[in-house]
């Protein structure tokens, strides 16, 4: 559906056409004239998987000429990330759009922000017109990668978290028109990086209540030692915790490589639910957490339900389904 601007949906060839255009520059009359922009949106949300689309500039390349695709649109800010084709005056682009609510919108327009590049490569001149790029955008967590035509062009680190699925679409910005066919989103569920110290009590909290709530919710759970492969195992983990989108952390014991991974989750702006053994007040938490909201458990049969329901509220709020 559109949201801003003119499109033409041709559902027999499965292709979009954005209308390209331009008005004169109001503001600053002496500059050339402002390039339309246009924004579509589909009925798929997603916080991890891939997006693809086969784009073409169908007239002159101009300094304006922009089509990205759109895999965190914001309903509520109206904000969204894209990765695409000649953002910023790069060939290649991973951009944000921070919205301003205090400066207001024109209602047929966005509301007033900036684009904050979060990675631009390639020379524009190279941007050809009438000429299918094939468009792959992989996002794991804070990880974007895009690919055009079967080559990797941008690999990125988001700088803050998408932990709630967003909607997924297009945008362009051209005085022409640019064709965007094959539209295609492969959604995955969510992932949860598990950190626990690996002995019991917290093995079967883990496997019988953090993994089974995790399931119910449809979301992905992993722990380090489900970890394989040849890297180290630091790596591994490093890479897992900026794949997910949701760091559970069972901070009972005072274990250095729990807190480390804590740290780093946090330095990521990765949502963190922080779990604990309920214990005497002369056994307070280590002063680093101590002012964390953290969910205290007891170790009985009488305990798991709460911990169950507790868990569950605090992942249905950071996925947005409260």
């Amino acid at each position: 559906m559109p949201v801003i601007g003119q499109f033409e949906f041709k559902e027999k060839d499965n292709r979009v056409v954005f209308k390209g255009g331009s008005s004169p520059n109001v503001s600053e009359p002496d500059k050339p004239p402002v390039a339309f922009a246009g924004i579509a949106l589909t009925d798929q949300v997603m916080v991890n998987g891939s997006l693809e689309a086969t784009v073409s500039f169908d007239g002159e390349i101009t300094g304006a000429s922009v089509c990205e695709i759109v895999f965190g649109h914001d309903s509520r800010t109206r904000g969204q990330v894209t990765a695409g084709l000649g953002g910023s005056g790069a060939m290649y682009s991973v951009r944000q759009w921070v919205t301003n609510a205090s400066l207001g919108s024109s209602g047929a327009l966005p509301p007033r922000g900036t684009w904050k590049d979060l990675r631009l490569d390639g020379d524009r001149g190279n941007l050809r017109s009438k000429t299918p790029y094939q468009l792959v955008v992989r996002v794991d967590g804070s990880n974007i990668r895009l690919d055009v035509n079967g080559v990797r062009v941008i690999e990125t680190t988001l700088p803050e978290a998408i932990s709630e699925p967003r909607q997924v679409g297009v945008f362009c910005l051209g005085h022409t028109d640019v064709t965007i066919s094959r539209f295609a989103a492969a959604v995955e569920q969510p992932r949860v990086f598990i950190v626990t110290q690996f002995s019991s009590p917290y093995n079967e909290v883990y496997s019988h209540v953090i993994k089974a709530v995790c399931q119910e919710l449809k979301l992905t759970a992993l722990r380090a030692d489900e970890l394989y492969g040849p890297e180290i195992i630091i790596k591994d983990v490093v890479d897992n915790i900026t794949k997910s989108q949701i760091v559970i952390a069972d901070i009972s014991p005072t274990n250095p490589n729990v807190y480390f991974e804590v740290g780093y989750a946090l330095a990521l702006g990765k949502p963190i639910v922080l779990l604990a053994q309920r214990r005497s007040a002369d056994s307070p938490l280590p002063f680093d957490v101590s002012a964390f909201r953290v969910l205290f458990y007891d170790d009985t049969i009488g305990g798991k339900p709460k911990l169950e329901e507790g868990l569950r509220n605090h992942l249905r709020e950071i996925l947005g389904r409260a």
